[in-house]
C-alpha cells in the first residue's frame, strides 16, 4: 500500500496525494449527482400530487349522496324506548287515586277547603306533565316510523353511488334532503301536528276535571267548559229542571253498574241484560236502536255521580242524627 504523505502549505491546509484529490473529485460529483436527482425527484412528485388532486376534484362527494346498505341497516335499527303504556297506567292509576280522595272528602268534609284544591291542582299538573311525555314519545315515534318509510323507498328508488353516477348526483338542481335534514323536517312535521292538535284537551286531563265537579255536584250537568269533546260514555241525562236523574230508567232504582248504549242511554246493566233478552230494541221510548250488551260500555261518570249522591245523603243523615240527639 502506498504510504500517503502529507505537507503543509503556507497557508496551514493539509495538502494529499493525487489519489485522494482523485478520490474527493468523485464523491463531489456522487454527491452532485444526488443533489439533482433529489431535485428533479420533488419536481416529479409536485407535478404527480398536482395531477392526483386535480384527478381527485372528479371523486368530490355531491351535495347528496344515495343511501347506501349499511345507512339504511343503521336507520333499521332505530328504536324510541318510551314507555307509552307505564304512561297510561300511570294517568289511570292517578285519576282512581284523586277519584278516592274526592269521595272522601265528599263523605268527611275536610275543614280545609284550600288542601282538597290543592290536593287537585297537584293531580291536574301531575296528569298534564305524563301527558305532555306521552305526547313527547308519540312524536318521536311517528317520526322515526316516517324516517324508515323514507330510508327505505329512497334505497330501493335509487342507485348505488359510483364512479359512473357520481356526476349525476353532483349536477342533482334539487337534491333531496340529507338524512340529519331528513330528521329535522320530519320531526318538526311530526311536532306542528302535535301543536295543531294541542287546543284538544287530553281526554284523562278532562275526565279528571269532571270527576272534580260531579263529585262536588252529583246532579248537575256539566258546564259548557267540561263538556266539549267529551267521550260518549261521560254523557249526562237530563230532565226537566236541569237536573241529572240518577235512577236506572228500566229499574226506577239508583243505577248499579251503569252501561251506556250505542244510542247514547245509561242504564244498569242488570236491568238491561234482563230487558234485551226478550226485546233487543232500547227501552227508551222513541229509540229504535237495537242494543248488544257486548256493545255497552262503563258509563264511569254516572257511576261516580251516584257514589257522591250517596256519600253527601249518608253524611248529611248523619248530621242530622247528631242534632237531633244534642237537641234531646
Amino acid at each position: 500500500m502506498a504510504r500517503l504523505q502529507r505537507y503543509r502549505d503556507v497557508d496551514g491546509d493539509v495538502a494529499m496525494d493525487g489519489s485522494s484529490q482523485a478520490n474527493n473529485t468523485q464523491r463531489a460529483e456522487e454527491i452532485q449527482d444526488y443533489a439533482d436527482f433529489d431535485e428533479e425527484a420533488i419536481q416529479q412528485f409536485d407535478r404527480e400530487v398536482e395531477q392526483f388532486m386535480t384527478t381527485l376534484d372528479d371523486f368530490s362527494l355531491p351535495e347528496y349522496v344515495p343511501i347506501d346498505k349499511s345507512t339504511k341497516r343503521m336507520v333499521d335499527t332505530f328504536r324510541v324506548q318510551g314507555h307509552t303504556e307505564l304512561i297510561s297506567g300511570l294517568k289511570e292509576e292517578l285519576i282512581k287515586s284523586t277519584d278516592a280522595y274526592l269521595l272522601n272528602t265528599v263523605e268527611y268534609q275536610p275543614k280545609d277547603k284550600n288542601h282538597t284544591q290543592s290536593v287537585l291542582d297537584k293531580s291536574i299538573h301531575a296528569l298534564k306533565s305524563l301527558a305532555d311525555m306521552e305526547s313527547e314519545i308519540k312524536v318521536l315515534t311517528n317520526a322515526t316510523e316516517s324516517i324508515k318509510t323514507v330510508v327505505k323507498n329512497r334505497f330501493m328508488e335509487e342507485e348505488e353511488l359510483s364512479y359512473e353516477t357520481i356526476g349525476h348526483y353532483r349536477n342533482l338542481e334539487n337534491p333531496p334532503a340529507n338524512l340529519s335534514q331528513l330528521f329535522t323536517d320530519i320531526f318538526g312535521e311530526e311536532t306542528a301536528k302535535l301543536a295543531n292538535g294541542s287546543s284538544k284537551v287530553d281526554k284523562q286531563l278532562l275526565k279528571l276535571q269532571q270527576h272534580a265537579f260531579v263529585v262536588q255536584h252529583p246532579q248537575e250537568p256539566l258546564p259548557g267548559n267540561l263538556s266539549d269533546n267529551r267521550d260518549d260514555d261521560d254523557d249526562d241525562i237530563e230532565v226537566a229542571g236541569g237536573t241529572v236523574e240518577l235512577v236506572c230508567p228500566i229499574s226506577r232504582k239508583p243505577f248499579q253498574k251503569p252501561v251506556i248504549t250505542t244510542c247514547g242511554h245509561t242504564f244498569s246493566k242488570a236491568s238491561l241484560v234482563e230487558v234485551i233478552r226478550s226485546n233487543k230494541q232500547c227501552p227508551i221510548s222513541g229509540c229504535e236502536r237495537y242494543l248488544n250488551i257486548q256493545n255497552t260500555k262503563p258509563d264511569h261518570l254516572m257511576e261516580l255521580r251516584v257514589k257522591s249522591f250517596t256519600a253527601i245523603k249518608d253524611r248529611e243523615e248523619k248530621e242530622r242524627r247528631q242534632n237531633i240527639e244534642v237537641v234531646a
